[in-house]
């Protein structure tokens, strides 16, 4: 019996070696000492090119492999990321979509700037610079939800730099995809499911939602 419990452990032993010295030769932590900009990290996704972008909340900075390039905000330049806090990357077609503390950009492949979004009203347009716990593309369709409980849609097919803004005499504070194309929604008065494009509510689910937000500003639903 003893000798079975030492082939046992040897055995344990060896597999958890070769895990760990599996692992050792696919990771490696990339921090601030290798060009990250900041050790916190927001998110990170993958463009049409390869190159990861990871938002922080000292800039964005994109990622080939080896080295990092860095954005960040530049007072001097209209053209520069807003805000140096990065909650959001949304790829799409012909750049990025990113949403910081002051709004939301589109980083342009084709010219390499930050071009600010608005959103169309019947006088004219006006800046959108809310803060957005939620962004995604559903159907062809970029949504944003923000802290405020407002919420914005657009195509993403389409060039124009306007976001409509929704309304159906709720708050919206965030948005996720469900089942069957349909969007899930945290509203203050309970869950809601969407039509694919945001623009009706299908049914609510009755059940209190308690929106909160911890020191990094990131909204959190408790049921």
């Amino acid at each position: 019996m003893k000798n079975n419990y030492r082939l046992f452990g040897s055995t344990l032993f060896f597999i958890l070696s070769f895990f760990r010295l599996s692992a050792s030769e696919q990771f490696k932590v990339i921090d601030n000492t290798f060009g990250l900009p900041d050790n916190t990290v927001n998110c990170v996704n993958q463009d049409s090119h390869g190159f990861i972008w990871m938002g922080t909340v000292n800039g964005i900075c994109r990622y080939d492999g080896l080295l990092f390039t860095t954005f960040r905000h530049d007072v001097n330049d209209a053209f520069s990321l807003p805000d140096n806090n990065v909650r959001k990357i949304l790829p799409v077609s012909n750049g990025l979509v990113i949403a910081t503390n002051k709004g939301v950009d589109f980083y342009s492949f084709s010219d390499g700037l930050f071009h600010k979004f608005y959103v169309a009203a019947k006088r004219g347009s006006y800046l959108l610079k809310s803060r957005m716990n939620s962004l995604l593309i559903n159907r062809g369709n970029i949504i944003a939800a923000d802290e405020n409980g407002d919420y914005y849609v657009k195509s993403a097919a389409t060039a124009d730099l306007r976001f409509r803004k929704l309304t159906h005499g709720c708050k919206i504070y965030a948005i996720n995809r469900f089942k069957n194309g349909k969007l899930l929604a945290v509203g203050s008065a309970g869950l809601y499911v969407l039509s694919a494009d945001a623009s009706r509510i299908l049914y609510r689910i009755k059940q209190k939602i308690n929106i909160t937000y911890n020191i990094n500003k990131i909204g959190r639903a408790h049921v």
